[in-house]
């Protein structure tokens, strides 16, 4: 086979025009020729250059045309790749031909592409016209039967012809003259001419009748098969003279029994191999019906009955109900009326025998129609059945999952309007941004207009945009989650944030063809985040000073904490600032009812003459009271500091029972807490400080639901189950529970039903986010509890926590036992006291200087640095504050423990976020308020080493 192009063209072209026999068309896929081999012009007369640009259906015969052959072969040949046929077609001189066709769909080699079509012809007019003559010829046996029909011949007795019909000579091909004398056996076919003189030879010794099918030569050297009959002739004294015979053709009769043996064969495989149910029924009740192993399978039994009953007694129903009549089966109407039943849909009861429970009603689709004997005579039906129970069953499914993928679709889109997130995808590798409406609203946009992805890269702050690229391109290459927050400006200049988070698309072959996601406009949260960021700093100075200006001199303290109710974040952190602002008024009070003691104490202490029995009393009174401020500011910290969510294994018990003092300091002194059946030792696995932010959120909402005042009762109890809420089910477990009930105005139905979501409020604007009973309700599923409410109007609520019961042992809440502070050795050494805070400055210093210490203040780190770099060697130890404009104590500690480890560092703070996030880095850490025993006691420590 050549492998150059043009080499493989022209073979190509050299094959087709050698191939006489066959015409061979190709057209485009317009059915317009475009190349016309040698062999279509012999056969049709057209040459190549007449009908190149010419539709094929030119040598289709009009009535061809007119029903659109020419254009349903080219669909056929299109759709199955090859249409075969056997009809006339036209040719030049305007005569017809019969030929078989086939024509296939024409191909790109290369690309596969449709490009046109291939139509082969071969002259099929002999065989066609044979077939005729086969046809004719039977006529003429049937009536020359009683005529010697075919062949007639005589031979003599030792078979040597001397008579033979014109049939004969024709066949043969020589007249009277040239047959006398031949012996007819030398025509015989070479293969059976050995068995057929045995044959004859037998009938001449036995002087009988001969009778056999032979193969005879015709004069163009072609075998024929012929029937033939020989009787022998005798004279008077009856010996035989000679033998008078005939011979019928019956090659085409042989040859069209095999081919009805053959189609026989044919349709019997594909009926009984058929995938779905056939039956054929004949007319005549003489006739066994024919059904396929498929039909028995569906139907679970063969034919009933007898006559066209055995056809209608299968119990079948219509989609009404309703049942059929013995002559509404699609089969009997076939048989009787000849009418033509398509897709008719029935339900049918299974048999014994079926391939599905036998009784169970099943779907059928029916077709039936007659078989004509030729003319108008009704000789058989044929009906196809196929069991579509299956089929209607996997698309009432399909509907109904595309229902509910529509209404997921329409859920999700309502999630994403109220939440305000826009979706997106950019194509890979070229860029191409698709946006939601909402998306171009965030980004300040036009949201019926187009937005690029040059338009959104351009929007974006500049020192934002290569780090979003990056993360772009590092969710492509590695197909972790995108995930980011940004700065845009928007057209009017103003700067928003956009927190994006998106994934990778992959195609079939799992290649990256998009990034997808989400987008939201965050610059509220961004704003809320910055004044909260500064709210805690301020809180934390005002902590400090405050603290320093009450242990300095003995004033009065004021505290004012400001709570920022967040009512658009649900977050863990927002929940918690939401408990801590509850708490404002309680510890305010509570504040000033200590900073009273100690103010009075003061006073009093400056009396001249007091005793010094009541000295004593009003020294211990302050102590007292400052221990108990101490004590307050540690719970309020507790309450509100931020760390890990962490499931912690605790006795729920001793954990109600050491929250109670906060508990009551929130709800103020017009509700009275009491405490039922409190079980100490039920241990609980989860997040400690959730628990109590639920436990307070709860609380809360008690108090609110009682303006005038009213009781809240809190007790604790086990259940094996959690009843039936909310949709749920009843789930069975072990359970410890916590019952929050008060007498305060209760809820209405509707309330009850929405009380645990999101930003659901009752309250007057200003005095409730709604995000308190959320939390509860998200603390407790997930948990892997459950919270109940049940509440009367005008009676009061209960609520009901139920939390899982950890096994094991369980950390308790410790407090600690009252003791006598007592002032170690006096000190010696210099410590350089680091405070900006002047008057805790000059405390500490007076404080250290009391005790036996040198001391030097510095009012930050950066003069510290100095002093020590000055002065080396002065300084045996360093006591710093926390929080300080510009370096902190942790940075000044951190600085000195590279420059000067061998230099003790010792922090003390009130508070400090870094702490409660971090720790104090392995440093000593003194808490303020401290006491002069505290000081020593950290100082001689740090000496001993």
């Amino acid at each position: 086979m050549p492998n150059n192009p043009k080499q493989q063209a022209a073979l190509a072209r050299a094959v087709l025009t050698s191939a006489t026999d066959f015409a061979i068309i190709t057209t485009d896929l317009a059915g317009l020729i475009t190349s016309w081999n040698p062999g279509a012009e012999k056969l049709l007369g057209w040459s190549e250059d007449e009908l190149c640009g010419e539709h094929a259906c030119i040598f289709f015969t009009p009535e061809d045309r007119a029903a659109d052959r020419c254009e349903l072969e080219m669909v056929l040949a299109r759709d199955q790749g090859r249409c075969e046929d056997e009809r006339w077609h036209m040719k030049k001189n305007g005569s017809r031909l019969w030929a078989s066709g086939l024509m296939m769909r024409f191909e790109d080699d290369e690309t596969g592409e449709h490009i046109g079509y291939l139509k082969i012809l071969r002259d099929r007019t002999s065989q066609h016209e044979a077939n005729e003559v086969m046809r004719e010829s039977e006529r003429q046996y049937r009536a020359l039967t009683q005529a010697l029909p075919g062949f007639v011949f005589a031979t003599d007795t030792a078979g040597r012809n001397i008579f033979s019909n014109e049939n004969y000579q024709d066949y043969t091909g020589r007249d009277l003259a040239g047959l006398a004398g031949e012996n007819w056996a030398d025509t015989v076919h070479p293969d059976d001419r050995d068995s057929i003189v045995q044959m004859w030879r037998a009938a001449v010794e036995s002087e009988g009748n001969f009778a056999e099918s032979i193969r005879f030569r015709r004069h163009d050297g072609a075998y024929r098969a012929f029937r033939c009959r020989a009787i022998p002739e005798r004279n008077d004294a009856g010996e035989i003279t000679r033998w008078i015979g005939t011979c019928v053709d019956v090659e085409d009769q042989q040859q069209a029994e095999s081919d009805l043996a053959y189609e026989k064969g044919l349709l019997d495989a594909v009926v009984s191999q058929a995938p779905i149910g056939i039956s054929i029924a004949p007319a005549s009740p003489d006739r066994q019906p024919v059904i396929n192993e498929k039909l028995r399978a569906t139907l679970g039994h063969g034919a009933k009955g007898e006559g066209l009953e055995r056809y209608s007694n299968y119990g079948a129903i219509r989609e009404d109900g309703s049942a059929y009549e013995p002559r509404d089966y699609p089969t009997v109407r076939a048989l009787t009326t000849g009418e033509r039943v398509d897709r008719e849909l029935m339900r049918y009861r299974v048999g014994e025998e079926g391939d599905h429970p036998a009784g169970s009603l099943r779907r059928l689709e029916v077709s039936s129609g007659p078989v004509l004997d030729g003319g108008d005579a009704i000789v058989a039906a044929v009906t196809v059945i196929q069991d579509i129970e299956d089929a209607l069953q996997a698309a009432d499914a399909m509907r109904c999952l595309e229902a509910e993928r529509e209404r997921n679709r329409a859920e999700l889109q309502l999630a994403l309007d109220a939440g305000k997130l826009g979706t997106f995808s950019i194509s890979v590798p070229d860029q191409v941004l698709t946006t939601s409406r909402q998306c171009r609203v965030n980004y300040g946009r036009n949201p019926d207009l187009p937005f690029t992805f040059e338009e959104q890269q351009a929007c974006i702050h500049p020192d934002d945009r290569e780090d979003r690229m990056r993360a772009i391109q590092h969710s492509v290459d590695t197909g972790q989650e995108y995930d980011i927050a940004f700065r845009i400006r928007w057209p009017d200049e103003t700067e928003h944030w956009i927190h994006s988070r998106g994934q990778v698309v992959r195609d079939a072959n799992g290649a990256v063809i998009a990034l997808g996601g989400v987008s939201a406009n965050v610059t509220a949260e961004k704003m809320q985040e910055v004044a909260l960021n500064r709210l805690n700093l301020d809180l934390e100075h005002a902590v400090d000073r405050r603290t320093g200006e009450l242990l300095a001199k003995n004033e009065e303290l004021l505290a004012q904490i400001a709570v920022r109710e967040q009512a658009e974040s649900a977050l863990r952190q927002a929940q918690k600032m939401e408990a801590v602002g509850q708490l404002t008024g309680g510890v305010a009070h509570d504040f000033n009812n200590l900073l009273t003691i100690i103010k009075s104490s003061v006073e009093l202490l400056s009396r001249p003459n007091i005793t010094e029995e009541r000295r004593k009393r009003y020294t211990d009174a302050i102590s007292e009271t400052t221990d108990r401020a101490a004590k307050l500011t540690a719970q309020l910290l507790a309450f509100a500091r931020r760390q890990p969510l962490k499931a912690e294994h605790f006795d729920l018990g001793n954990q109600l029972l050491s929250s109670l003092p906060i508990l009551r300091t929130t709800t103020g002194s017009r509700i009275n807490i009491v405490t039922s059946a409190i079980a100490v030792g039920a241990g609980v696995e989860v997040d400690r400080n959730q628990f109590d932010t639920a436990i307070l959120n709860m609380i809360v909402n008690a108090r609110d639901a009682m303006p005038e005042g009213g009781e809240i009762l809190i007790s604790t109890g086990q259940s094996d189950r959690i009843p039936a809420v909310r949709n749920h089910v009843e789930a069975i477990g072990d359970y410890v529970t916590v019952t929050i009930a008060d007498t305060g105005t209760g809820m209405d139905a509707g309330t009850q039903a929405r009380i645990f979501e999101p930003f659901y409020t009752t309250k007057e604007v200003g005095r409730g986010t709604g995000l308190g009973l959320s939390q509860v309700y998200g603390f407790a599923k997930q948990s892997g509890g459950e919270v109940i409410v049940r509440s009367e109007a005008g009676v009061g609520t209960e609520f009901i926590l139920y939390l899982p019961r950890a096994q094991g042992a369980s950390s308790t809440v410790s407090v600690a036992a009252p003791h006598e502070e007592r002032v170690s050795s006096p000190g010696e050494g210099c410590v350089l006291v680091v405070e900006d805070n002047q008057l805790v400055g000059e405390f500490a210093t007076q404080l250290l200087e009391d005790v036996g210490y040198g001391t030097v203040w510095a009012p930050n780190a950066q003069v510290a640095l100095d002093r020590i770099n000055e002065q080396p060697d002065r300084f045996d130890v360093v006591f710093t504050d926390v929080v300080m404009p510009g370096m902190s104590g942790i940075e000044l500690a951190q600085e000195l423990r590279r420059l000067h480890p061998e230099l003790p560092v010792v922090l003390t703070s009130g508070y400090s976020q870094v702490l409660a996030q971090e720790g104090a880095h392995g440093f000593d850490l003194l808490q303020k308020p401290y006491s002069v025993g505290k000081v020593v006691d950290v100082l001689n420590r740090i000496k001993r080493g």
